[in-house]
């Protein structure tokens, strides 16, 4: 059974085309979103040899904090959804390569069928995390980041005081939240009722912050079936054999210093790249292509 690949992408084309290729593959459907705001396709048409390839025509404005996010894999998802039943549907940013072969990704889902890739954080901060981000409301979080930091800064501070301020008066319903990275791998029947929930999804996480790292590790947490299938429950990015460093960085950016971890590492996919090192980029395809 085919794998379905949903690339979420706004800049940086170049190490966007070296996933692409990595992803060329028989065995693999790509589904690419591109942000609203992006023209980066407009003079490089993507094509690919072997996988089937979708550009999605519907493009969200994509906003960090905000629903757009969750918008964004909605749409992928619906449109894999579309095209047939896959094994597994793979969430990607364009910033992520693999760091294993097609051969190897494929075997290790065969090993591995039926379980749930859906990292899992519910460390020591996270019911702190989960009240600010989820029990309040936040207005403006489409203007949370922009080019203009003092303009952040401000809509931040406003922000947190209507939030406070309007406390007494919101009344969200409770629900057994989790947190997590929103890369994750699922199997096609946790592909569907995540899409089947949208509506839901889309009501009770609106006016809410960061909700892309809650809704789909929500939904597989309550569900009998998805949360019994999960590969870890204990340890984030194992659960979603992603290979993402956040004590060195905002998530930290892969470089040539780093071949060795790269090499040795048990994941199968890393994030993130930059154009800043294109040797890393490079190497990285012609060692796992």
């Amino acid at each position: 059974m085919k794998h379905a690949f949903l690339i979420m992408a706004h800049n940086n084309l170049e190490i966007l085309q070296t996933l692409v290729s990595m992803l060329d593959d028989e065995r693999n459907d790509i589904f690419l979103h591109i942000d609203l705001k992006s023209n980066m396709l407009a003079n490089h048409p993507m094509s690919t040899s072997k996988a089937r390839l979708f550009v999605l025509e519907h493009r969200v404005d994509v906003r960090w904090g905000n629903l757009s996010q969750i918008r964004t894999e909605y749409a992928l998802l619906e449109e894999a959804l579309k095209h047939g039943s896959y094994e597994y549907y793979h969430i990607l940013s364009g910033q992520d390569l693999p760091i294993k072969t097609q051969d190897e990704i494929h075997q290790f889902f065969h090993e591995h069928r039926g379980k749930e890739f859906v990292g899992i954080n519910r460390g020591e901060e996270f019911e702190w995390d989960c009240r600010r981000k989820m029990m309040r409301c936040w207005f403006l979080t489409r203007y949370t980041r922009t080019r203009w930091g003092w303009f952040n800064g401000i809509i931040r501070r406003i922000n947190k005081y209507l939030s406070l301020c309007l406390m007494p008066f919101v009344h969200r319903s409770k629900m057994d939240f989790a947190k997590g990275a929103n890369w994750v791998s699922i199997t096609q029947k946790c592909a569907e009722y995540v899409v089947s929930q949208k509506a839901f999804v889309l009501s009770r996480f609106n006016f809410t912050f960061c909700p892309d790292e809650f809704f789909l590790q929500t939904l597989v947490w309550n569900h009998p079936e998805f949360r019994q299938a999960l590969y870890s429950e204990t340890d984030e990015y194992e659960g979603c054999m992603r290979l993402i460093d956040w004590k060195r960085g905002n998530p930290y950016v892969w470089t040539s210093a780093d071949k060795e971890e790269l090499l040795h590492s048990n994941r199968l996919f890393a994030r993130k790249f930059d154009l800043k090192d294109r040797e890393i980029i490079k190497w990285v395809k012609e060692t796992f292509s």
